[in-house]
């Protein structure tokens, strides 16, 4: 808009009208991983949750334990969420099975994604069970018996000696005396040295994680090295009728492993 002229004085307004365009958006995902997610247990679990919008977005992560993670916080070392949003789990258990909740926060608005995370995990099973339930030692030896067994989580092996005492690798730490000669190796091997008759008798292998427990069970018997027999003593008596002529002299001769023979009574050499 202009002005008039007046009294020699010349006078213009003008209003200017300047329209701004809000570019701001909301914010929003646009990639996410599958709705479900299998994770063997012990292994690495790894979940994309990827957002745009104007301002950035800040991503921020619910566990299956309701606590909140995100690039600056964890509560858990194992749990790390990386500056494009995904989130990492080292060492899964079974505790980290269940419903993430993905959220896309910025001022304009949220967005968020439900993934769900199944742990795969096995009951304790022991493998290859030995055919025999009966297991000879000799007296005095080494005596080794196998227990190997899967599972997820691995499994704790365990073992009941004839006594009704157990070992595992932790109580062997604590043991004294006579039980410090058993040893329970990390594969699950029992070993024991020096065998003696209280060695003898029932030996049971316990396998057992969170889902379940097996056993194996075998019998070992305590045999002595044999011995050589004992000298056979003979006793043979015979008799026999010798004529001779009044006067002569009767020759007798016999063989022992004595040093001096042994002769009949009422003869003369």
């Amino acid at each position: 808009m202009f002005g008039e002229q007046h009294d020699g004085t010349s006078k213009r307004t003008v209003n200017v009208l300047v329209k701004s365009k809000m570019l701001m958006d909301k914010a929003s995902i646009v990639v996410a991983s599958p709705k479900l997610t299998e994770v063997v247990y012990g292994g690495e679990l790894r979940l994309d949750c990827a957002a745009k919008g104007d301002p950035e977005p800040r991503v921020i992560w619910r566990t299956p334990s309701k606590k909140l993670v995100d690039a600056q916080y964890s509560f858990d070392p194992r749990i790390h969420v990386h500056p494009n949003g995904s989130l990492t789990v080292r060492s899964v258990t079974d505790k980290d099975g269940g419903d993430y909740l993905c959220v896309a926060r910025n001022k304009m608005g949220d967005d968020y994604v439900v993934l769900g995370v199944e742990v795969l995990t096995k009951p304790a099973k022991i493998e290859q069970k030995s055919p025999r339930s009966r297991q000879e030692v000799v007296y005095g030896g080494d005596l080794k018996v196998d227990c190997v067994a899967s599972g997820l989580p691995n499994p704790e092996i365990s073992w009941a000696l004839p006594d009704g005492t157990m070992v595992n690798n932790e109580k062997q730490r604590e043991r004294t005396g006579r039980s410090r000669r058993y040893v329970v190796f990390d594969n699950g091997t029992l070993f024991f040295n020096d065998v003696g008759m209280r060695e003898e008798g029932d030996y049971t292998c316990y396998a057992e994680n969170r889902l379940g427990k097996d056993e194996m069970r075998i019998h070992i018997k305590v045999k002595s090295v044999a011995s050589p027999l004992p000298p056979q003593t003979q006793n043979k008596t015979q008799t026999l009728t010798v004529q001779v002529v009044y006067g002569q002299n009767l020759t007798c001769h016999a063989t022992s492993t004595l040093k001096q023979p042994l002769l009949t009574p009422g003869f003369r050499q």
